[in-house]
């Protein structure tokens, strides 16, 4: 027992009563009832499976399992792939390839096991958090050893192949040789997945984290499939084909969230509903627990990046044998790789093939005799402040920034070279330069050689908010980092501490001193720890140092460490897991003093949405008792009191002081020592409040300095979220650091309790609360902007508004995409076959109701993105149909058959010279009953269009229509029902690429032609963007 429940059960029982009857045992607590029973109930389980199974195995005999299981995988790494191979294979390989297939081989009969292991364990167990947490069996022991030695082999087999680990991947995708840091990799991985077996055979516990490893496994299956075939050549059929290759990786996919995104779940979950299970496990299976969990969910985060490198080369893989498909076909049938005509075109020209394929991908260097480049670096953002710091008034030698189109460009090694002279851009040095460069109708050369100087877009100051585009989001969610960690810290930590021990221990009638007793040491201790080496190098200045503000806080905080301590103390026995908690009284609380004190500050932006969330929060409250917690917990709601004044007071009187930022720190300073000092006193006055009291002071000090260290962790963690809170009310507004911590709260009790038990009604609630403030910032911000005084909104008002607006659209896009897809789903099987429904997934911008939306569909065959050559014809035709009229309505109809299949022979690969198509159809157009369809079309050549309005003419849906007298066919409208034009580019179309590396635009020097491969300025290779 610890040395608190040791002094409460030491302590004088009361007489009995003259009846003799024994005086009642106090109750249990509810969750140290439920696990007794738990666990009685598991261990009667475990002594009927132990006559069949057997006892468990000693440590040293988990030791000679090892050494066992190392010879088999031993052995089985010679074996495996021999047998599989009816022994063609060498049973000794010599080559790296051949050692790398056993490997494989052997990793596939591991992976293989354990995930039949892993459905094994996770089946006999009762999905409860004791059998998760505790159950052991020689069983695990078998798995778990076996999982050791593999993890040893798999070490000393990588050695052996590090050339091959990378199994195709760019070393672009990791930025760094790829095949070193897979070994890097796998090294770390292996060493800490056979540590924590290891450790969980040494504990006997955390035996969830162990099946769940096992679970791991499952798309180790089918990657080390890929990796087969990665070996072979040539490569088998499946990765060479589009359709079956991406069906492997949405299989992958499948098996990667069984795999690794559920057990992440799972752990989750248990960080919020088995709190209480979690606080009775040892201190080593706690660092366990969370270490592994958050080492390999952190470890599947990473691996995202190395499986879209091994996604893209395979798509690499299949394009070029995709491409070597299409050249073959296209000899075969007697044309050339760039067309049937281009061959011709460049022997009239006096060009040969190799002078072709100069021109459109390696053009010559663009303004050579300009001199050395000045700015080669990547492309940046460049701030306002760094464009004018960097920018001269006067030419002189350095550094001369002008803008142009918002963005910076170094002209420094140009001002001499400029056909205008250095005169011309002196004007301009640090200035805006756009209207004036555009006035002179520049070159394409000249637009290309800008290209070199560029070194940004420069960030210019918001004249107004613009929803996805703040970057003060991201500088908001940085902030928020540190007080959630910390509070998430306070969660894991705290019921390690002496002080979980010690309030857990008291008995339900104990004195209200005893409850005042630990919070009062909290304050004493963290006071020691935020201050005390300040206090220590001059104790006499914190004296000198008292103000009227510092005694403020050194009153606050006592009482916050109190009521902290007192909201978590355990519910009494009896009540109801969903009855409300002290949090939630404090969430409730900090939002009503707050919206109290701005509607009695200031009425002009109030929003009466405040009021929903207020009955939503009162209705949830009284609907799961919380009149019962009033009534017989009493120290949850005094110390919700507690919490939410003493955060109050801090947060608005540290700020409404008047004094300068470094003065309020020290009145901070001072007010926590004189926290600290008013708690000892305290603590001396409850020695004489009675023994009872006394004797809980006592206590405290009777735990090790072993417990005492494992409390240091959950004190730090307040200690965080306390000094968060200071500093966010020094450099924002107490409004802001206040609701911050109540949404911090209300965000973690919500997730506790999930959406049952009129849960619910507390979400809604914390939802209408934050809708409300910001309707109520949107007002403010509308009026700065009308004012053109936008930028005078502080950046963390602009930053939280962003965040909130953000939080909206995904959660709705969530909700969205799991309502529309199954309805979409039913009603098409509903629908003919000929028919379809479609939906949007992702929410768009509002346009206006004078917008019109209709629904777009595009294509471009596989073999197009091989052309060689740019594309030389386009079109574009515009059709509107009156729906009006009955005509009109059938014309629609039979016009709708026809583009369907036309387009079903559009899209196929059989589509010769097509490059891309894209059609729209936009229903009633400005409220009239015409519909308009707009086709846009790239095409190699002229020639291959006209073949292909050739071939659409003489189709059996064409033809049928037209013997009906209703539809003429894409260029003869019926007349009175529809119209149709046709157009043509006015000129060549330029197309642009961007650069890998520097990120700057590419653009060849003659017009209509591809973008180089390679930038000008760098040397870096293009995108490859398509060129329609």
């Amino acid at each position: 027992p610890s040395p608190a429940a040791a002094a409460f059960t030491a302590a004088p029982s009361a007489p009995p009563p003259p009846g003799g009857a024994p005086p009642e045992e106090p109750a249990k607590e509810p969750a140290m009832a439920a696990m007794a029973a738990m666990a009685a109930e598991a261990e009667g389980a475990a002594v009927g499976a132990s006559a069949v199974v057997g006892e468990l195995y000693t440590s040293a005999e988990c030791n000679w399992l090892v050494f066992y299981w190392l010879c088999a995988w031993l052995v089985g790494h010679h074996l495996f792939w021999f047998l599989w191979q009816c022994g063609r294979a060498p049973l000794f390989p010599e080559s790296t390839l051949q050692r790398y297939r056993c490997r494989l081989m052997r990793s596939q009969v591991y992976c293989a096991i354990s995930t039949v292991a892993s459905a094994y364990l996770l089946a006999q167990c009762g999905w409860n958090a004791f059998d998760l947490l505790h159950k052991f069996s020689p069983d695990h022991q078998l798995f778990f050893t076996m999982a050791v030695a593999h993890w040893m082999i798999s070490i000393w087999e990588d050695m052996q192949c590090i050339s091959l680990l990378g199994a195709g991947l760019d070393s672009e995708a990791v930025l760094v040789d790829a095949n070193i840091f897979l070994a890097q990799a796998y090294l770390t991985h292996h060493i800490v997945a056979g540590f924590g077996f290891y450790m969980i055979n040494r504990l006997q516990g955390c035996t969830g984290i162990g099946a769940f490893g096992l679970l791991y496994e499952l798309p180790v299956l089918m990657m080390n499939h890929r990796e087969f075939a990665v070996l072979c050549d040539p490569r088998p059929a499946w990765m060479l084909e589009k359709a079956k290759m991406e069906e492997f990786w949405y299989r992958y996919k499948f098996a990667y969230v069984i795999g690794r995104i559920i057990p992440t779940i799972v752990y989750v979950y248990s960080l919020l509903s088995w709190r209480d299970d979690l606080a009775l496990i040892s201190w080593g299976e706690v660092l366990l627990y969370h270490f592994m969990a958050i080492f390999f969910t952190y470890l599947n985060y990473q691996l995202l990046n190395v499986l879209n490198g091994w996604y893209a080369s395979d798509n690499r893989v299949n394009n070029k044998h995709l491409e070597a498909q299409y050249e073959a076909r296209v000899v075969s049938e007697g044309g050339t790789l760039n067309g049937e005509n281009s061959r011709g075109k460049d022997q009239e020209m006096g060009v040969d093939d190799d002078a072709g394929d100069n021109i459109v991908n390696e053009p010559e260097p663009v303004c050579d005799e300009v001199g050395p480049v000045t700015q080669a670096n990547q492309l940046k953002e460049v701030t306002e402040e760094e464009f004018y710091r960097d920018s001269g008034a006067t030419y002189e030698p350095g550094v001369v920034w002008i803008e142009i189109d918002g963005i910076a460009y170094d002209v420094s090694g140009f001002m001499d070279l400029h056909p205008g002279g250095a005169a011309t851009l002196q004007r301009f040095l640090g200035r805006d330069a756009t209207e004036a460069f555009h006035r002179v109708r520049h070159s394409l050369s000249a637009k290309l050689m800008m290209q070199k100087f560029a070194v940004g877009a420069i960030l210019k100051k918001d004249a107004k908010y613009r929803i996805f585009e703040q970057r003060q989001t991201f500088d908001v969610i940085d902030l928020m980092k540190p007080m959630v960690l910390g509070a998430i810290g306070v969660g894991l930590f705290y019921p390690y501490s002496i002080y979980a021990d010690f309030l857990t221990a008291l008995p339900p009638d104990a004195a209200w001193a005893s409850f005042l007793a630990p919070g009062l040491c909290l304050c004493g201790v963290l006071g020691a720890l935020s201050v005390g080496p300040q206090f220590v190098q001059s104790p006499f200045s914190f004296f000198w140092n008292i103000t009227w503000h510092s005694s403020v806080i050194g009153v606050c905080w006592p009482l916050l460490s109190c009521g902290f301590l007192l909201i978590k103390r355990p519910r009494p026995a009896g009540l109801p897991w969903f009855t409300p908690s002290g949090a939630e009284f404090v969430v409730l609380g900090l939002f009503l003093a707050e919206e109290l004190r701005e509607l009695a500050v200031e009425t002009k932006y109030w929003s009466w949405h405040i009021l929903i969330g207020l009955v939503f929060a009162l209705f949830g409250l009284y609907m799961r008792g919380a009149a019962e917690v009033v009534a017989r917990a009493p120290e949850q709601t005094a110390g919700a009191a507690l919490l939410t004044v003493s955060i109050f007071l801090l947060c608005h009187h540290t700020r409404s002081s008047g004094k300068a930022k470094e003065a309020k720190k020290v009145d901070t300073a001072v007010g926590v020592f004189l926290g600290a000092f008013f708690s000892a006193l305290g603590l001396v006055a409850l020695n004489w409040q009675g023994p009872a009291a006394k004797e809980a002071v006592v206590s405290l000090w009777r735990y090790s300095w072993s417990s005492f260290l494992l409390s240091i962790p959950g004190m730090l963690a307040c200690l965080i979220v306390a000094s968060e809170m200071f500093s966010k009310c020094y450099a924002f507004s107490p409004s802001w650091a206040l609701r911050s911590m109540a949404n911090m709260f209300g965000i973690f009790n919500g997730l506790s309790g999930g959406l049952s038990s009129y849960y619910w009604c507390m979400w809604v609630a914390w939802y209408a609360n934050n809708a409300s403030v910001s309707i109520r910032h949107r007002k403010h911000h509308d009026e700065l902007i009308a004012s053109g005084n936008f930028h005078m909104v502080p950046s963390h008002f602009v930053g939280t508004r962003g965040l909130w607006d953000t939080f909206r659209a995904a959660n709705c896009a969530a909700i969205w995409s799991l309502v529309h897809a199954p309805m979409r789903f039913l009603v098409n099987q509903i629908l003919p076959e000929e028919l379809r429904v479609h939906s949007f997934s992702l929410p768009i911008f509002d346009l206006g109701e004078v917008a019109n939306y209709g629904v777009a569909a595009y294509t471009a065959p596989t073999h197009s993105q091989f052309y060689r050559e740019s594309p030389e014809h386009y079109e574009v035709s515009i059709r509107h149909l009156d729906t009006s009229t009955q005509a009109g309505l059938r014309d629609l109809r039979r016009g709708a058959n026809v583009v369907q299949d036309l387009w079903k022979d559009k899209k196929g690969e059989s589509v010769k010279g097509l490059v891309a198509h894209l059609m729209c159809i936009i229903p009633n157009v400005g409220g009239t009953q015409l519909d308009k369809e707009i086709r846009l079309a790239c095409w190699q050549t002229a020639e291959d269009a006209a073949n292909f309005r050739a071939r659409q003419r003489s189709t059996a849906a064409v033809a049928a229509a037209e013997r009906r007298g209703g539809w003429k066919g894409l260029a003869e409208p019926h007349a009175g029902t529809d119209a149709e034009i046709t157009m043509r580019p006015m000129s060549e179309i330029r197309h642009q690429d961007r650069c890998r590396d520097c990120f700057r635009l590419l653009e060849s020097m003659q017009m209509g032609q591809k973008a180089p491969k390679k930038c000008s300025t760098c040397g870096g290779k293009g995108r490859e963007y398509p060129f329609f």
